[in-house]
């Protein structure tokens, strides 16, 4: 089973990991009381048996959502962990990218993927430039922008000043936002932002109503085999 979840996305994999451990807690084959080993069957529904099962569902529900906002976007992928690239050019920032993903991955065991990081990122807006369809304009000085988080997978911003500014990379893929406001780290005004990849696999409403529809059957299970 192991195996299946390295297959899955990470607030996937997690929600399965979550569910199999509640199984595995809330229907023992046996239950230790007072010298004795109470069954299943004879437990049936009693205060004890309802007590456990009811924390066992709590603990779940606040263990998956525990993991939904750790994994919630954006995620800086290089908080401190890289040095700023030497220059702008899409080479070097490709590289310094799939550096800060690699990093982040090593880092938090993760499994982010570095596939649809190109030679080039697939929207890149300039200060004071034009801009594609559903992404906005800025002039200079701008200190705060709200961009799209649910149209592409990674983010890299770059916040212009003396020395060659601030760069800043993010995941967009996990959990995934409609919009994301971004603010300067210093004083400096966005000089660009590029994104890469086109899409973000695993929109926040479908894990959600996954959550809601596990909650439902396991609650369902229990309830079964309590009054059996």
């Amino acid at each position: 089973m192991s195996a299946f979840y390295l297959l899955l996305p990470h607030p996937v994999a997690a929600y399965f990991r979550y569910m199999s451990m509640a199984v595995q807690l809330a229907m023992p084959n046996v239950l230790k009381s007072g010298g004795r080993t109470d069954t299943m069957a004879n437990r049936s529904t009693s205060p004890r048996s309802l007590n456990y099962s009811r924390n066992v569902l709590l603990a779940l529900t606040a263990g998956i959502l525990l993991s939904i906002s750790a994994s919630a976007t954006p995620i800086t992928l290089n908080a401190g962990v890289l040095p700023q690239p030497a220059n702008a050019g899409d080479g070097t920032i490709q590289a310094w990218l799939i550096q800060a993903i690699n990093n982040y991955n090593s880092v938090h065991g993760s499994t982010l993927s570095t596939a649809s990081v190109g030679a080039h990122p697939d929207v890149k807006v300039n200060q004071a430039a034009s801009a594609p369809a559903g992404y906005p304009t800025f002039g200079a000085n701008t200190l705060s922008i709200t961009l799209p988080a649910n149209l592409n997978e990674y983010l890299v911003l770059h916040w212009g000043g003396k020395g060659g500014g601030v760069y800043q990379a993010f995941d967009l893929s996990t959990i995934p936002e409609g919009s994301d406001t971004f603010t300067a780290p210093g004083k400096n005004g966005l000089s660009f932002y590029s994104f890469y990849g086109e899409s973000a696999p695993v929109p926040e409403p479908g894990t959600l109503a996954m959550l809601g529809s596990g909650m439902l059957g396991l609650a369902g299970v229990l309830r079964r085999k309590l009054k059996a």
